[in-house]
Order: structure tokens, then sequence, then C-alpha cells
């Protein structure tokens, strides 16, 4: 599983406190400012400014191909931030649900506790 860090982390120890993770999807996710700053200052790919805006735009979400797997924005965002020296967290006590032409529920709290 691509998820976690090491092989050994389950998500049951997630349900307390934020746990350091590979990646994860961006559905919930929060990101601080000062991420994102890091990242602007380590010289990420971006847009000079043009006439349509005075302002650079930054390539902080992307698909690309990483160790043989195509990943999708989300997945390479979080390689993103770990390539330049950060750590992302997942949390996996809150319940969502992604809902598209079917909702898929996560609830690791309660798929804990099946046997």
């Amino acid at each position: 599983m691509y998820t976690f860090l090491h092989e050994s982390d389950r998500a049951d120890e997630a349900l307390e406190k934020p746990m350091p993770v590979r990646e994860i999807g961006t559905g919930i996710m929060l990101v601080s400012r000062a991420c994102l700053e890091h990242l602007v200052r380590a010289g990420i790919p971006h847009a000079s400014s043009s006439e349509h805006g005075d302002f650079p735009v930054y390539e902080f979400f992307r698909q690309k191909v990483l160790d043989g797997r195509l990943v999708g924005e989300d997945f390479y965002f979080c390689n993103l931030v770990r390539e330049h020296g950060g750590t992302v967290y997942g949390c996996a006590w809150p319940r969502v649900v992604h809902t598209g032409p079917f909702d898929f529920v996560s609830d690791v709290r309660a798929i804990s506790t099946l046997s």
C-alpha cells in the first residue's frame, strides 16, 4: 500500500492523532500558506505573468508518472511536498463521503471495529 510511509503503519493508529503518510487524497486536505510559499521558493514550475494576469501561476497539482505509476494531482502534490522536505499527515477520524455516480464512504473508525 502506497499511502503509509512504513509497511508496519496502520490506519487505526491515525484515529487519535495525525500520522505521517506518503500520499493522501485532497478531498478534505488542509494546506498551509507556508507550505505553498515554501514550494514557490523552492522553484516549482510556473507560468509567468501574461496578458491574462499580472501574477505567476504555480504548478502545485498535475498528473505525473512516479516510480512507474501514474499518479493524480493529489498524490503528485503530496510527493512534491515530501520532495521539498515537508511532511504530509493523514487523519483517519473524519467520516468522509466522496459523491459522484456512487457514494464512496470512508469511515476508518467503523471499519477498524470489524473483525
